[in-house]
């Protein structure tokens, strides 16, 4: 350590300073101490000896440094724009497919429903929109996992209700077969999500009781990575709104 003292010429060493200067008491504020050629001097000095001014012009600089290093961040961030747009008309078209399930089923709708083994009702719908919106990711995204809500041994077991679900997904894709259909479904049954970076996430009604009400249902799609949703689509069949505002959402999403 050195000891020094700052003068109108400079910064001098007390060992070059006149016996009468050394004995003359300085003012504290102008005493520092110097490590050379080490951090500790910018530490001390940002601790103890900066003015407001350079406390302010400090500040700012850190605050610069910060947005622009999120604005990197930022700008480094994925892009998902694909996947948005795939996940839209996955939803677009397993809206169709419920649709056409409920208009093709009685008024009670009670030959499109199977009890699970733990009493909940499934639908006619659930399976087909699980089918199409499966087939749509696994085809685009053949790598990435996907956790839904149903699989198809019920369903193979009861073949009346799978000729029904073949012609709901046929309304979306016509050349469908029974067993394409229940393999498509059996892309859903992923369920350790724990260790998983990015998996799509599918609730293919939500609303099991408006949609046999046929009343308000809704189709929900999610992309999640590092835990986080970073893509979701949902769909509304039953939804009325009007077709100018629908056709000029439509447009912008899926351009």
């Amino acid at each position: 350590l050195t000891a020094s003292f700052r003068t109108p010429a400079g910064l001098r060493s007390a060992a070059a300073l006149p016996r009468f200067e050394r004995a003359r008491p300085q003012p504290r504020r102008r005493l520092s101490l110097h490590v050379r050629r080490s951090c500790l001097v910018a530490a001390t000095t940002c601790a103890g000896g900066m003015t407001r001014r350079r406390r302010r012009l400090a500040t700012n600089s850190r605050f610069c440094q910060a947005s622009s290093a999120a604005g990197k961040s930022a700008q480094a961030s994925p892009d998902y724009s694909e996947e948005l747009r795939v996940a839209i008309e996955a939803v677009v078209a397993a809206s169709e497919v419920s649709r056409s399930v409920a208009e093709a089923l009685s008024e009670s709708m009670a030959e499109g429903k199977l009890n699970k083994a733990d009493t909940s009702p499934v639908t006619v719908a659930d399976f087909g929109v699980q089918a199409v919106v499966l087939k749509h990711i696994s085809e685009r995204f053949p790598d990435d996992k996907i956790c839904a809500e149903e699989n198809a041994d019920g369903l193979r077991k009861a073949p009346d209700l799978l000729d029904l679900v073949l012609r709901g997904v046929q309304v979306a894709e016509p050349s469908a077969d029974a067993d394409e259909v229940c393999s498509w479904i059996d892309k859903g049954v992923f369920r350790d999500t724990k260790g998983e970076s990015r998996f799509w996430t599918l609730d293919p009604i939500d609303g099991t009781k408006g949609f046999l009400r046929r009343q308000q249902y809704a189709i929900c799609l999610a992309l999640i990575v590092d835990g986080r949703p970073v893509v979701a689509a949902q769909a509304c069949p039953n939804l009325t709104m009007p077709k100018t505002y629908t056709d000029e959402l439509s447009e912008k999403l899926l351009k």
